[in-house]
């Protein structure tokens, strides 16, 4: 029996597919991870690298705006010593005066000296001590004047102040009652950065003094007071 007319194309067809088939490169499994770590490797390198870049970005970010806050509170503390200037908190002030005082009949010119420190914006507590001189036969004498005034340091270059003082005197005169308590009204204009030029009045009025005597006595004062 003789062949069929298309075996010879078909077993021709198989050798070329065969030859085509086993000339081509083949992947062996052990060249399959090396690719897959290559890529591994590449993409754990470009992770890395875009953390390092986020975190140099974060950074940057947070010194601008730590150097935004610095600045801002820079700001806010140089509006703060214009506003309150020598009556911020914690600031000490020594004042040197002068005045007049009348005790017993007689004038007295005064020379007086207070230490004080500002407990809070705008509120001195001081210690004063004044010298009498007197202006007549009387002798002189001394006092210590501890007290607490507030200045509206708000409405500046001048700031109204008023406060409320003790006084206890030493003197060689028969006086009623050598303690007394007043008040203090006046103005003070900033002088320079710390410094305060004061001039108002003082009220005392001893403490033996019945409510309804008339024994309180006004007298003008004037200080320069010094802040550091």
């Amino acid at each position: 029996m003789s062949p069929a007319p298309h075996a010879a194309p078909r077993a021709a067809l198989r050798a070329a597919l065969c030859a085509a088939l086993c000339a081509a490169p083949r992947v062996t499994r052990a060249e399959l991870p090396a690719e897959e770590g290559a890529a591994e490797e590449g993409a754990a390198e470009g992770g890395a690298a875009e953390g390092g870049a986020a975190e140099e970005g974060a950074a940057e970010g947070g010194a601008e705006e730590g150097a935004e806050a610095a600045r801002g509170r820079a700001r806010a503390a140089a509006r703060r010593r214009l506003t309150v200037g020598p009556f911020a908190q914690g600031r000490p002030q020594l004042s040197l005066g002068a005045g007049r005082a009348q005790l017993n009949g007689g004038e007295f010119f005064t020379i007086q000296a207070q230490a004080g420190l500002f407990v809070l914006d705008g509120l001195l507590a001081s210690l004063g001590a004044q010298y009498w001189l007197s202006r007549s036969a009387l002798p002189s004498g001394y006092l210590l004047a501890p007290g607490l005034t507030y200045y509206a340091y708000a409405l500046h270059p001048v700031a109204p102040y008023a406060g409320v003082l003790y006084q206890r005197v030493w003197i060689d005169l028969p006086l009623s009652s050598p303690d007394a308590v007043g008040a203090r009204l006046g103005a003070a204009l900033r002088v320079g950065g710390a410094g305060l030029l004061s001039g108002g009045a003082r009220y005392m009025r001893p403490l033996s003094c019945a409510p309804s005597a008339p024994c309180g006595e006004w007298a003008p004062e004037v200080s320069l007071q010094l802040g550091f």
